[in-house]
């Protein structure tokens, strides 16, 4: 992505998240020279701490996770993991750009309906989502993390 874009953008969804949370999420993008596409790697962060990255590493995906003790670990999911075949679908870093651009143009109540886990994982934060909205959004411990972490920092603003 190049850079303004990126800006542009990013601003862009930042600008949808709630008041509460706007501060805490970031999405970052890193590109390097001479690389034969323009993003190599995409995270995402919640109070400083990486939730996801997108990178490619060996034709192979390797999200950001929590092991068993809650740990943030870049090991690779073992294929049966449900949650492997929703990274699996996520071909390039620059998918995130395009999920994003998607995203601010969907209603609320098509964001939190989407397919794509980025999609509605942004739609639990988006400030649109209201109370009745997001009591009614479905998250099980078989959605995508990143759908998981969104929903769990907007529950929290909620107790």
């Amino acid at each position: 992505m190049h850079v303004v874009q990126w800006s542009k953008l990013k601003e862009r969804v930042r600008g949808r998240i709630c008041p509460e949370l706007r501060s805490r999420v970031d999405f970052h993008v890193t590109s390097y020279r001479g690389s034969h596409d323009d993003a190599e790697k995409v995270w995402i962060t919640i109070d400083g701490v990486r939730l996801a990255t997108y990178s490619w590493y060996q034709k192979q995906w390797k999200p950001f996770h929590r092991d068993e003790k809650g740990r943030l670990t870049d090991k690779s999911l073992p294929k049966g993991d449900p949650v492997y075949s929703e990274w699996q679908k996520m071909h390039l870093p620059q998918d995130f750009g395009v999920a994003m651009r998607l995203y601010l143009d969907l209603s609320v109540q098509q964001a939190l309906a989407s397919t794509n886990p980025l999609i509605r994982a942004f739609a639990l934060i988006d400030r649109r989502c209201g109370k009745r909205s997001f009591d009614a959004a479905t998250v099980t411990d078989d959605d995508d993390p990143l759908i998981r972490a969104f929903w769990q920092a907007r529950r929290n603003l909620c107790d």
